[in-house]
């Protein structure tokens, strides 16, 4: 059956900044960059934010990538994505990271339906949302998209900055 629902965590994954990718800056395989225009909602019934997911975990933990692409070990203030422990754990109950396209959705239905603003009493005092969160959508080989609530819209961030996280299921 396809899956049609599509659920916000009403919580962060943790209370921390992660970097995308940080080792991954201007080395990451671009095969899976979407443009801004794009709309990368999946057309098959299956969550984009689950395939790239499965997709990023999988190259993270693949040292022939990491050797090929010469990408090295994060050395930063904070955990990579990819890394977390809350992630993967969710990630076998079905959780994914947004794509930047679901993340969209999930913005205009806040701004357009809740009446929320860009205002940080409205996203974050009213319904508990930080400026940032990363999605699981790629711009470049040093950049990912992330949602931003403080801005009203999406943009990119470079794989080394640092966002928070929050978790999507479809059901």
């Amino acid at each position: 059956s396809t899956k049609r629902f599509y659920v916000m965590a009403l919580e962060d994954s943790d209370s921390s900044n992660h970097y995308w990718w940080q080792g991954g800056y201007d080395k990451l395989d671009t095969s899976k960059v979407v443009s801004t225009t794009a709309n990368d909602f999946s057309k098959d019934g299956k969550s984009t934010g689950k395939k790239n997911t499965d997709y990023w975990i999988e190259k993270y933990d693949d040292s022939t990538y990491r050797t090929e692409h010469s990408i090295t070990d994060s050395t930063g203030s904070y955990t990579d994505l990819w890394k977390m422990e809350t992630l993967r754990s969710k990630v076998s109950e079905g959780w994914f990271v947004p794509s930047k396209s679901e993340w969209s959705a999930f913005g205009d239905m806040c701004y357009k339906l809740m009446n929320m603003t860009t205002s940080s009493s409205s996203y974050n005092q009213a319904f508990g949302l930080s400026n940032f969160y990363w999605s699981s959508s790629q711009y470049s080989a040093n950049k990912a998209y992330y949602a931003g609530f403080s801005l009203g819209y999406n943009y990119y961030n470079s794989v080394n900055g640092y966002h928070y996280v929050r978790l999507s299921t479809t059901f």
